[in-house]
């Protein structure tokens, strides 16, 4: 028997980590979380929703304050192109405790940033991974409020859709930024590769100091999402959805990079950031 063509084809143009349309299990032991909707959540949990009526953020990156107020940024992207820009910081208050979506309290105290996708606090202060740089939002009067967005440290960008800026951690006057692979529309990895040398690993774990440049911590995964710290010398992270089989590398598993050095590759002494 052939196969027609027709039924094998998809849409020119469209990125598509995993295949359009709904998953679901057949088997009779499926459970929730086995391709089929959640029902609840895990007994030892319990959960609460923060969402006001009408608040409906794209929460990319979260970090506490000291008085337990929950600060997030939101994607801000409208399409692929790359070139949106309209990112936000929100502080939530009442989010602890005994709470309900009526008594969370919301509060946008930054915008216009680059397709955010990481959030830290550190001393008070709270830092943004756009898609090309570390961002310091800076409060001069006392209202929570950002009046000057400084550019802390920058990387590699070349102006794909797909470069962001996952993470943000931080330790010891260092950040960690896991950068993802560039890739063109249809699924191909970009080349050539913004983000790393010729023939190296497509994507990268950055360190950089709270002011100065970065320098590469780990190679190897290409698109690590998401990432955190177990010891002082070793940074686990996740790594998403396969590339395609010309660009093969491995994806969607754990991994654990560790250090057998206090110094980073590279490194460079820390200068000051720009405004």
């Amino acid at each position: 028997m052939t196969v027609p063509n027709s039924v094998l084809s998809t849409d020119a143009g469209v990125v598509r980590v995993t295949a359009p349309g709904r998953k679901e299990c057949e088997g009779t032991g499926d459970s929730p979380g086995d391709g089929l909707p959640l029902t609840s959540v895990h007994p030892n949990f319990t959960l609460t929703n923060l969402r006001p009526s009408g608040f409906e953020p794209r929460v990319t990156g979260m970090d506490w304050l000291a008085d337990s107020r929950l600060v997030i940024c939101t994607w801000g992207g409208t399409n692929d192109s790359g070139t949106s820009q309209a990112g936000e910081v929100w502080i939530l208050g009442n989010t602890g405790g005994n709470t309900s979506p009526g008594a969370v309290t919301t509060k946008r105290i930054g915008s216009n940033l680059k397709e955010p996708m990481g959030l830290k606090i550190v001393d008070g202060v709270v830092y943004v991974s756009e898609k090309m740089r570390l961002t310091r939002l800076v409060d001069t009067n006392g209202d929570e409020v950002a009046d000057q967005y400084q550019q802390v440290a920058t990387w590699p960008y070349g102006g794909t859709f797909h470069e962001f800026a996952f993470g943000l951690l931080y330790a010891d006057g260092y950040f960690y930024i896991n950068l993802s692979v560039g890739i063109d529309y249809g699924g191909a990895t970009t080349n050539p590769r913004s983000r790393s040398p010729t023939a190296a690993p497509p994507s990268k774990s950055t360190r950089t100091p709270a002011r100065g440049r970065t320098s590469p911590a780990a190679c190897g995964p290409r698109t690590a999402s998401g990432g955190a710290r177990r010891t002082a010398s070793s940074s686990p992270t996740t790594r998403a959805a396969g590339c395609p089989p010309r660009n093969w590398c491995t994806s969607s598993r754990a991994v654990s990079s560790t250090t057998t050095s206090t110094r980073p590759a590279r490194s460079r002494a820390p200068r000051s950031p720009n405004p």
